[in-house]
């Protein structure tokens, strides 16, 4: 089987009906190709840890929850066969916008040799947006990582 890695949310949660990337793994466990799949935290507000790893619990498909730090080290142990990860926007060119992590993990899997698959609906298409450099990046606030409660708690670093 397959071992497949995803990074943030891309389920049914997140998207309509099946999923993007993980309707890919989905996809993957209904033809008996999965072995295991590995997700994210995706931090800070760890979409992965709270949404995907509910989801693959909930699909009961075979599944590792992972801190995002970890992502190289499994893939240089040859724990994993392909990444899959959904997108936030795409540009003209094909260009891909993520989750943040998403382009270390891209960089790893390119390292490792590993195929990486970007799983997204057309709805994600930006035609004003001729390539990547003209997506722009959201930057949120520091208080989500500096403070408890996603940012609204108190500070801890």
């Amino acid at each position: 089987g397959i071992n497949v890695l995803t990074h943030c949310n891309t389920g049914s949660l997140a998207t309509a009906g099946y999923g993007t990337a993980l309707g890919c793994i989905r996809a993957l466990s209904e033809m008996n190709l999965l072995h295991h799949a590995y997700c994210t935290e995706t931090r800070p507000y760890n979409q992965g840890s709270r949404l995907t790893a509910y989801e693959l619990v909930y699909e009961k498909l075979p599944a590792t929850l992972i801190v995002d730090s970890a992502v190289s080290y499994l893939m240089a142990k040859g724990e994993v066969d392909a990444v899959v990860v959904g997108a936030d926007r795409v540009a003209n060119n094909g260009d891909t916008a993520n989750k943040i992590g998403t382009y270390q993990l891209a960089l790893a899997a390119k390292h490792h040799n590993i195929p990486f698959f970007v799983a997204a609906p057309v709805t994600t298409l930006d035609k004003a947006a001729p390539t990547g450099q003209d997506i722009v990046i959201e930057e949120r606030a520091h208080e989500e990582v500096t403070h408890s409660k996603q940012g609204k708690g108190e500070r801890v670093a």
